[in-house]
């Protein structure tokens, strides 16, 4: 059994996905494993189908075992979100390599601006370009050239996976996470489009996006459109999120994880001030602060996320789908794991304060996910949470 683990949100799952597993397996991996985020992800936004959607997805096109990012870490910066991700997958105790999509496909490039990131020259850097008034995406690749003096290399920090695989690499020696890392060069060819791209087709309605994802994908989020379950988009839940932030106080805002600096200031006077959520996001916007950044501090204010929860380690292994590999992971896992297993609500009752916590804001976000939907449903789905199986093919019922 030779196990390899890849950090994703299937959002949703498509080709890109697809050929990413087909090479690991072509490397000689006979089992993956799939760590998710679930109905939140990390660019502050819900994600456009529900995570259980997600699960059948990724288990028909060739994912054998997915476990969870809480969505503490799930809402969290590029840094944390990868971090999290490693955590678990050293945690599980039998993984021997983690694999992700870059646009680059050169590993010894991102690994060099990982040594880089991490160095006290690169922080004062970017610190003195920070205080210049320009863009933190700027301010940071420029902090690297100057370090490096390899402007293809610095070039990389342009996307947006390969920044997520810098942190990757970041976590894993920070964790002391032995197994292999590598990428695979995402395809750009004509049956491919951008997680985004495909996001858009599915929001205007076009059945478009049917040749980029793989045919049982398709007819997953279909089938959550034609239910109303999906797409979940941020503008459904605009007054709610408004509503919360007009009852929040000074000191509320300043717990939220990345706020500092005033910022506190910006969002206050804008939830005040603005009458949609986008005039909202665009007020608080700034060179400085992204808004990807933005939006996870109002996902994280709104789903009563605090600093103080999401600067803990993961407490847990949350199992949300499995096939007949899985299962077979699974022995090794409950053999090797250095985390409680949580696949049911009752493991959670025996764990630790802390871990009790990060499933109440699993508890609560699932509760408040669907208003992002045009259907609103029951609460308590997280609590009745069942581990999704696929022992036959094509089989998502």
């Amino acid at each position: 059994m030779k196990i390899c683990a890849v950090i994703a949100e299937f959002n949703p799952f498509h080709n890109g996905h697809k050929r990413l597993i087909d090479e690991i397996r072509k490397k000689g991996f006979t089992h993956i494993v799939a760590i998710m985020s679930g109905n939140f992800v990390q660019r502050g936004e819900p994600s456009i189908i529900s995570k259980s959607a997600k699960v059948h997805s990724a288990l028909l096109n060739g994912i054998d075992l997915v476990v969870e990012i809480p969505v503490v870490w799930a809402l969290s910066s590029a840094e944390k979100y990868a971090s999290a991700g490693i955590q678990i997958a050293k945690s599980l105790g039998c993984i021997d390599a983690a694999a992700f999509g870059s646009e680059c496909g050169d590993i010894d490039a991102l690994k060099k601006i990982s040594s880089v990131l991490k160095s006290e020259e690169f922080e004062l850097l970017l610190k003195k370009n920070l205080d210049l008034g320009i863009s933190f995406p700027k301010a940071r690749e420029m902090a690297v050239l100057d370090l490096i003096s390899d402007k293809n290399t610095a070039n990389c920090l342009h996307f947006s996976n390969n920044i997520l695989g810098v942190e990757y690499i970041k976590a894993a020696e920070n964790l002391n996470f032995k197994a292999d890392i590598f990428t695979i060069k995402r395809n750009k060819t004509l049956n491919y489009r951008s997680a985004s791209e495909i996001r858009k087709m599915i929001m205007d309605n076009s059945n478009e996006f049917k040749k980029y994802v793989p045919p049982s994908s398709f007819e997953i989020v279909s089938r959550e459109t034609i239910n109303e379950t999906a797409p979940c988009v941020l503008d459904n839940a605009e007054q709610s999120m408004i509503y919360k932030l007009r009852i929040s106080s000074k000191e509320d805002i300043l717990n939220l994880p990345d706020v500092n600096e005033g910022l506190e200031n910006r969002i206050l006077n804008a939830s005040r001030n603005c009458n949609s959520l986008s005039e909202l996001l665009f007020s608080i916007k700034t060179k400085r602060y992204t808004m990807s950044r933005i939006k996870r501090i109002l996902m994280c204010n709104f789903l009563g996320i605090d600093r103080s929860i999401q600067n803990n380690f993961v407490p847990y292994i949350r199992l949300l789908g499995t096939n007949s590999k899985g299962l077979e992971i699974m022995k090794l896992v409950k053999k090797f794991a250095s985390l409680p297993i949580v696949s049911k609500y009752s493991h959670v009752t025996k764990l630790s304060k802390i871990a009790q916590k990060v499933f109440e804001c699993e508890c609560l976000s699932s509760d408040l996910y669907s208003l992002f939907s045009k259907k609103i449903n029951t609460c308590g789905k997280e609590q009745s949470f069942k581990i999704i199986t696929n022992f036959e093919d094509k089989n998502f019922t």
